[in-house]
């Protein structure tokens, strides 16, 4: 790397989080290491999970959802102090200017566009995806990103021209201080996101599971099985899998800010739950490569058996937390 680009990259390499998200791998995590924030905590919205088609007719309308990135980016903002602005520009002009400018500020910029359009992207699957914009060549005029979610080893360079003809958004981010909490103060805020998360979240898995099922009499099985490596419900399957496991990653933060073993034992249930998301990922893909019924009624019973250990441990965490605090009669 030449001196002259050298000078002009902020201080930022690509690194992944074992976050399994691109929002929270490229942006969530590299950002708040950049100011030396602990991202921790966003990682307590993962505890979630939304159904949001309540009457689909195949795997293809069958639409799940996790960790949203309004609660996400709340908790980033209240109680990390990093805030994202998201802004869609008019015209090249003012992309350009928009990250010359931060970039001068040493603030890095995000950027969302589809992963197919990622020029170092290898993986087939095709989504949304966001990387980070973390500085600029001056021998070429290219962008200099991070993207520890495709391309962990080293910066990428994108063009810019053609970044601005893909991009759906740029995420502007600020750096704000917040004041420290204390253990019950951690504490009573995590129990502010755990009640924010769906509130319905039992009903909503339970609604699941009747679709998941009604879904499987309904569908074209040799045209599901000629599109699995696309679909996007097995994305989404893949998400609540990984959520969980990221939602664990989350409560590190009670032992590693405060050294408490609080939620040690949630964890280790939280560990059981992650494997049982995990197993009904991979009954679903073995019923759809075979044709075979009998896993998917497998993986319904085991889905029925995550709901409420879900509802379990959502009161398990809050019953932890009111005890902690002495605020339990």
């Amino acid at each position: 790397m030449n001196e002259k680009r050298e000078k002009n990259l902020i201080n930022i390499l690509p690194k992944h989080y074992e976050m399994y998200d691109c929002y929270l791998n490229n942006i969530i995590g590299p950002v708040s290491d950049y100011w030396n924030v602990c991202h921790l905590p966003v990682l307590w919205a993962e505890f979630n999970f939304f159904n949001m088609n309540d009457n689909p007719h195949t795997f293809e309308d069958l639409s799940i959802s996790v960790g949203s990135r309004f609660i996400r980016g709340e908790i980033w903002k209240d109680y990390c102090g990093i805030s994202l602005k998201t802004y869609r520009c008019k015209d090249f002009n003012e992309f350009r200017e928009t990250i010359l400018e931060e970039l001068d500020n040493k603030k890095p910029i995000g950027v969302t566009l589809d992963s197919n359009n990622v020029p170092w992207n290898t993986y087939f699957q095709i989504r949304p995806h966001c990387l980070l914009v973390c500085g600029i060549n001056d021998n070429t005029g290219d962008l200099l990103c991070c993207d520890g979610d495709f391309h962990s080893e080293g910066i990428c360079e994108i063009d810019i021209q053609y970044l601005f003809n893909q991009y759906h958004d740029i995420l502007l981010l600020n750096n704000n201080k917040v004041e420290s909490r204390k253990l019950n103060a951690a504490l009573n805020y995590f129990i502010y996101v755990i009640k924010k998360n769906n509130p319905k979240k039992s009903e909503n898995i339970k609604m699941f599971i009747d679709s998941f099922e009604k879904c499987w009499e309904t569908s074209d099985i040799s045209k599901i099985a000629a599109n699995i490596s696309k679909s996007y419900f097995l994305l989404d399957l893949t998400n609540v899998c990984n959520s969980r496991y990221n939602f664990m990653k989350g409560l590190q933060f009670f032992y590693q800010e405060f050294q408490t073993d609080l939620f040690f034992s949630i964890i280790h249930e939280l560990n059981d739950l992650y494997n049982k998301w995990d197993a009904f990922k991979g009954l679903y893909i073995k019923a759809i490569l075979s044709g075979k019924k009998r896993y998917i009624e497998s993986a319904i019973s085991l889905l029925c058996q995550v709901k409420e250990e879900e509802e379990d441990l959502t009161n398990k965490i809050l019953l932890c937390c009111m005890e902690r605090m002495g605020k339990l009669p």
